[in-house]
């Protein structure tokens, strides 16, 4: 089986709560400059988003695990959508929320600015 390479940092069943009958989402740049459609499996996604290269690691282990991640949530999100919470939707919907926030570029760049200041203090330290 091949591993998965465009990876959305939206995952595909949420984008597609807001698609059209195409499964189209319309898309607006950060700048707010240019918008267009794209199909949601297009949309929020980048070629080996989440790939890793760390020996004795799957290198599609990040994206299988938020892939079981949503998988677990998305039935929950659909129960709250009809007004039908149950108490052990909690857990999954947490977990859901708390990745999201993880998931962008920006989390992404802030990781890699802490990465390069403790790089330069371990290599400024005596000794």
């Amino acid at each position: 089986m091949t591993e998965p390479r465009k990876h959305h940092f939206v995952p595909r069943f949420h984008l597609g709560r807001f698609a059209n009958e195409k499964s189209q989402v319309k898309v607006t740049t950060r700048d707010q400059q240019r918008t267009h459609v794209l199909n949601i499996k297009d949309a929020c996604a980048e070629r080996d988003y989440y790939r890793i290269e760390v020996p004795a690691i799957a290198r599609d282990a990040v994206e299988n695990f938020l892939s079981q991640m949503e998988s677990d949530a998305a039935p929950a999100i659909e129960r709250i959508a009809n007004n039908e919470f149950r108490e052990e939707d909690r857990e999954p919907i947490a977990l859901f929320v708390a990745f999201q926030c993880l998931r962008g570029a920006e989390y992404r760049e802030v990781g890699r600015a802490n990465i390069r200041r403790r790089r330069e203090v371990l290599c400024e330290a005596p000794g």
